[in-house]
């Protein structure tokens, strides 16, 4: 039985450390090679993150544009704030709440 939860254990210390990894927080999705990023869509950090996300970084979130060259579209098409939807779409976050709430 000892072994048993032991390999139980191991197990799910790989499954939560992939689920993580997949799930877009730490590693972009971008970087991810193109045959394995399938792995995200069973992931269920990459929806706890994205419903926490979309709630916190809602259109009435304005972040002020850097003064230098930035990766939001916006700040560099003379645009001087950046919204939460632009801060999501650049870290790969899409806003699907429906699937959230799923």
């Amino acid at each position: 039985a000892e072994t048993s939860f032991k390999r139980a254990m191991v197990w799910l210390t790989v499954l939560i450390l992939a689920s993580v990894l997949f799930a877009g927080f730490f590693i972009h999705i971008d970087n991810i090679p193109v045959w394995i990023r399938w792995v995200q869509w069973i992931s269920f950090f990459k929806y706890m993150l994205g419903a926490e996300a979309t709630t916190i970084f809602d259109d009435n979130l304005k972040f002020d544009c850097p003064e230098s060259d930035s990766a939001y579209s916006v700040c560099n098409n003379g645009g001087d704030q950046i919204s939460g939807p632009d801060a999501l779409g650049v870290r790969g976050i899409q806003n699907i709440k429906i699937v959230y709430i799923v």
